[in-house]
């Protein structure tokens, strides 16, 4: 018995969950390790929890979404329309990176977009693997 593309979908948004909790318990068996060791290993940390965060909403998000989905070419737009919104994102978050900064304030600033950066790549991440998962599915039912 085959699964509906619904059903495949929340299998692998079953999967990154899955992902996602091994990679957030790997961050908090390096937390004793970061949080006495240099600056930068902080920073790393943080980018990595952004980034873990970004696919947990995407996740949750798709979740909620693809149960209110009732079509395939409604969940296919649905995807599309997603990816296209966070690759827009992830376009304009670069464009705000300034190459240099002089002020604390530009610091926090710069600070608060990389965040925003990563979150958003954690959700690009798991947009990516769903519209892969949509093509395979699609592919296979026209061989």
């Amino acid at each position: 018995m085959s699964l509906s593309l619904q059903e495949e979908l929340q299998v692998t948004l079953l999967d990154l969950t899955d992902d996602v909790k091994v990679e957030l318990s790997e961050l908090n068996q390096r937390k004793d390790s970061v949080t006495k060791g240099p600056d930068y290993k902080l920073f790393e940390r943080g980018i990595m929890h952004a980034i873990i965060q970004g696919k947990r909403q995407m996740i949750d998000t798709l979740q909620n979404q693809l149960q209110r989905t009732e079509t395939n070419q409604d969940i296919t737009t649905l995807i599309q329309n997603t990816k296209q919104d966070l690759t827009t994102q992830l376009s304009q978050l670069h464009s705000e990176i300034p190459s240099n900064n002089t002020i604390n304030q530009a610091y926090y600033e710069e600070g608060l977009t990389v965040a925003q950066l990563y979150e958003t790549q954690g959700k690009y991440y798991v947009i990516q693997v769903i519209s892969d998962k949509i093509y395979t599915i699609q592919s296979e039912d026209k061989l």
